[in-house]
């Protein structure tokens, strides 16, 4: 299913940017700060009750716009 995300969802996203993005993951705060400047524009995927993924669309100026996302592979029922 997928939702709006919600302030108690940054945890799993952090932990989601950490296992795809290693050290060149963002830091919490960054998320935090994100999440306060776009928090209706972030997207998670939940399944079974668990954020299996995020996006963060934004657009800004001059048509420019840029995505954060990732998706952490499951298989069925998990």
């Amino acid at each position: 299913m997928f939702r709006t995300a919600r302030l108690a969802d940054l945890d799993d996203i952090a932990a989601l940017e950490r296992e795809h993005f290693g050290d060149l993951c963002y830091p919490y705060v960054t998320l935090r700060q994100l999440f306060d400047l776009h928090g209706p524009d972030w997207v998670v995927a939940e399944i079974g009750g668990r954020v299996r993924g995020y996006a963060l669309v934004g657009v800004g100026t001059r048509r420019r716009g840029w995505v954060i996302a990732a998706l952490r592979s499951c298989s069925a029922g998990t």
